[in-house]
């Protein structure tokens, strides 16, 4: 169906409307000095069918896209204690350590990632993503490319999604040491209302 095709244009709409309701309960953690929520969020995609194993009557569902965005969806803690790390606001970065010793084990492409209140895409998610709708580029600076579209929700009211693309830098456990040997890069979709209503309007 139209819905299942557009699959991850959907999810990033979930993901940033996760996010949102976060950033609401935050408001009213602020205002009764309580500590804020955090999380971080990651997308991806597999064109082969899941697995399904059973305990019981219980179904489980096993997919290495699963276990992908469990790992996008992760955050250093020795990147986020890093004098780099506590710069970083929120929103995602990707890096390659200098220190192999800081890769957590559990991580398959050799990356540290900060994912603070952040959704991160892998790299099929983004090129479904393109499949879906058309996506084009609304700005480009220091901090990478954005790229800007609209999906229809199940009853055809349409939405705004932001998209940055960005390089993996290095780090050399204190700060950023420059773009990695491989050139390659990462995707996040932008969950800052403000940021997303700004790109919008620039949408050309």
């Amino acid at each position: 169906t139209p819905y299942q095709w557009m699959c991850v244009s959907h999810a990033c709409g979930l993901a940033v409307d996760i996010l949102r309701v976060i950033d609401r309960q935050n408001t009213q953690n602020r205002k009764y000095g309580l500590p804020p929520l955090e999380l971080g969020l990651g997308i991806a995609f597999s064109d082969q069918p899941p697995t399904f194993l059973y305990d019981g009557e219980q179904q489980i569902m096993i997919s290495p896209a699963i276990n992908r965005s469990d790992q996008l969806s992760s955050c250093s803690s020795a990147l986020r204690k890093s004098p780099l790390g506590k710069g970083l606001g929120r929103g995602v970065e990707v890096y390659v350590p200098i220190d192999q010793s800081l890769i957590d084990k559990q991580t398959s492409d050799r990356l540290v990632r900060y994912n603070v209140n952040g959704i991160e895409l892998d790299a099929p998610a983004f090129y479904k993503l393109k499949s879906e709708l058309v996506l084009r580029e609304a700005e480009a600076d220091a901090t990478g490319r954005y790229l800007v579209g609209r999906f229809p929700d199940l009853e055809g009211r349409m939405h705004g999604l932001v998209v940055r693309e960005a390089m993996v830098l290095n780090w050399d456990g204190a700060r950023a040491a420059g773009e990695e040997s491989r050139g390659r890069r990462f995707y996040e979709v932008i969950a800052d209302q403000t940021r997303i209503r700004s790109l919008l309007g620039r949408e050309v």
